[in-house]
């Protein structure tokens, strides 16, 4: 698999002038990753891209941003390669290319795949049943709803291998999933590369607002969903 080597090209240029000037350190997470090289591999450059938040914290700061020479805007750079290797890196690759390029192709199989449905459910009704089940019987349900949760998962697997190998980064250890999940429970990479949180266009004022705000979301969120049926 290749993504396109002009976007890569084009992000390894902005961040080797990054990495020189080091300016913006403390503004996200990337760059404390971004300094720890001195050279960037394709997969350090898919790596950087895909822990950018787009938050636009340097371009703001910059001072090598158009009119100057460098015409550097690294979020535009790095969101180009994370959208590439969205696209590249997916399973199946065909429909992930297709999802972002072809509108027109993805309605005309959502249609397919509604009528698939009914299909399905008029063909396996049920005999004899009662209540929701005197429309759709218990294998109905099975033969349309195991698939359509077992592919995601499938998907999501095979996906997550291809980036893993295309990024290098070794041998997977239990090790990892634990540091992903606490890094995601504490919203790490919403804390700034020096943890003062993210920064405002408004001078070098930094603030956890934004990091408050999305956590509380989240909550929200998660108290919002219903209780599991054994609760009462």
């Amino acid at each position: 698999m290749q993504m396109q080597p002009d976007l890569l090209q084009e992000a390894r240029r902005q961040a080797e002038i990054c990495n020189a000037c080091r300016y913006c350190e403390g503004y996200c997470s990337v760059f404390p990753a971004l300094h720890a090289e001195r050279a960037f591999s394709d997969g350090d450059l898919t790596q950087l891209a895909n822990l950018c938040h787009n938050c636009r914290g340097c371009y703001y700061a910059c001072q090598y941003t158009a009119p100057h020479e460098f015409d550097l805007n690294l979020p535009q750079a790095l969101a180009n390669v994370r959208q590439d290797s969205w696209e590249e890196l997916a399973f199946p690759r065909a429909a992930g290319k297709a999802f972002q390029k072809n509108g027109v192709l993805i309605a005309f199989a959502t249609v397919i795949g509604f009528a698939l449905l009914f299909w399905t459910a008029r063909a396996l009704s049920a005999a004899g049943g009662e209540g929701f089940y005197a429309v759709l019987s218990h294998n109905a349900m099975v033969a349309i709803f195991l698939p359509t949760f077992l592919f995601p998962l499938v998907s999501i697997a095979v996906s997550l291998r291809r980036y893993w190998r295309h990024i290098g980064a070794g041998p997977f250890r239990p090790a990892h999933l634990v540091a992903a999940v606490r890094q995601a429970a504490n919203m790490k990479n919403l804390k700034g590369g020096h943890g003062d949180g993210c920064n405002f266009e408004v001078e070098d004022r930094f603030t956890h607002a934004r990091r408050a705000v999305h956590r509380q979301s989240c909550m929200a969120s998660c108290s919002a969903l219903p209780p599991p049926a054994s609760q009462p």
